[in-house]
């Protein structure tokens, strides 16, 4: 076997690994990091007017729909989470992880919410 078909081979198998629709711990874990994300922005009494238009609270259909469903409509042009594989789970993650480090542009302090499980948010890690 020369080099080019082991490449070959390599990518089928990265490619069969991306397209794995996340596992149920993964799903288990993105809703409870949502209600951690959620728990957060409330006690920093974040006007959710940045996300959703008219003054409101956090809660967990507004992160999910309006914030986590939002990336993975814009970067990966699907609408359910059903249809999201492990790489697509860990990156949204990272994502969000990233962005409320940041302080969400200065709408809100800087935090950082763990991946809440002992199952990495992408397989395989």
């Amino acid at each position: 076997m020369n080099t080019l078909e082991i490449d070959d081979v390599y990518e089928q198998f990265e490619t069969a690994e991306e397209k794995k629709q996340r596992t149920a711990k993964q799903n288990n874990s993105m809703h409870k990091y949502i209600r951690l994300v959620v728990a957060e922005l409330r006690k920093q009494k974040v006007d959710m007017r940045d996300f959703v238009s008219g003054p409101i609270l956090a809660d967990e259909d507004i992160v999910k729909e309006k914030i986590w469903k939002k990336i993975l409509h814009d970067v990966y042009g699907k609408d359910s989470t059903t249809d999201q594989t492990t790489k697509e789970t860990v990156e949204i993650y990272e994502t969000l992880n990233k962005f409320f480090a940041e302080g969400v542009g200065g709408k809100c302090d800087p935090f950082h919410i763990p991946w809440p499980s002992d199952e990495p948010p992408m397989v395989g890690e």
